[in-house]
């Protein structure tokens, strides 16, 4: 199949990675991007939730949906295909490095009876909020409204219903070295890859 019968476009965008499943009848999925920990790290953190949780029945976030996010892109009833074009271009347009990162606190994230438990930085990396500007630029460049809001960077771990006060942990590190395209079935535990870049 051909990028152009994906998007119908005489100039289309990089071929997603995974052609992106349409949510499950009356559900929903979200479109973002991110950044995710190489495996090694991956393991690393959730094995630092289990330490933290120490047994307690929590829904804890897998290790291969650990990750930071960056631009929300809306949640979406079906593919919206135009969408995912503009993005995979404003990805591919994007030139960062590697972001050293550092996570030396651990609190509840946002309100609600149920929350997540997220690891964040008490002075956030201004890297970090270097490349989510940069990224909204390139999304603005390919016609995506980019809406004005606070960037919080954070990493979540589980969601509890039990609210955890902010602490200081152990300075926890690794380094960001791919922006991801993903499409998350809301509900479903489940993502798809739709674009994978290294910074470099």
């Amino acid at each position: 199949m051909s990028q152009d019968d994906l998007f119908g476009d005489a100039a289309p965008a990089p071929a997603p990675l995974e052609r992106p499943d349409p949510p499950a009848p009356g559900g929903r999925c979200a479109l973002f991007f991110a950044l995710q920990p190489e495996a090694e790290d991956a393991q690393r953190l959730h094995a630092l939730a289990d330490t933290l949780l120490q047994g307690a029945p929590v829904y804890q976030v897998a290790p291969e949906r650990l990750h930071i996010s960056l631009h929300g892109l809306g949640e979406h009833a079906q593919v919206p295909e135009h969408l995912v074009e503009q993005a995979l271009r404003a990805g591919q347009a994007l030139r960062f490095a590697p972001i050293d990162l550092a996570f030396d606190r651990l609190l509840s994230f946002g309100a609600g009876d149920r929350r997540p438990v997220v690891l964040d930085n008490v002075r956030p990396d201004p890297t970090l909020r270097d490349l989510y500007l940069q990224l909204g630029i390139a999304l603005a460049d390919t016609g995506v409204p980019v809406p004005r809001r606070t960037f919080a960077p954070h990493l979540s771990l589980w969601w509890d219903e039990r609210p955890v006060a902010p602490q200081a942990v152990a300075p926890l590190r690794w380094t960001a070295r791919r922006l991801r395209l993903i499409w998350s079935h809301v509900g479903g535990n489940r993502y798809q890859r739709l674009g994978d870049w290294p910074l470099a």
